[in-house]
């Protein structure tokens, strides 16, 4: 029984590497802004406020909200061409 679910939990820690992987993979493929927008955005569940309001906080100059959108969608773009 406990063999039994030691390769169950083995089974399910492979999937869960190779999806860890992945990610890391596609975020690597983006550029440092998308990265961190991206991050903000859909990894933490961040409103678009609060995701501008940490980029103009951290970033060179002011962004707006188109652009931080715009930003974000690239990088969406970005993920999505990479993971097919």
């Amino acid at each position: 029984l406990i063999e039994s679910e030691l390769k169950q939990l083995r089974a399910e820690l492979e999937k869960k590497l190779y999806i860890i992987n992945s990610v890391e993979s596609w975020m690597k493929a983006l550029t440092e802004q998308e990265r961190e927008i991206v991050t903000y955005k859909a990894v933490e569940g961040r409103s678009w406020a609060e995701t501008v309001e940490l980029c103009n906080r951290t970033g060179t100059y002011q962004k707006s909200k188109h652009t931080v959108q715009r930003i974000y969608d690239l990088g969406i773009e970005k993920i999505y061409k990479a993971a097919k």
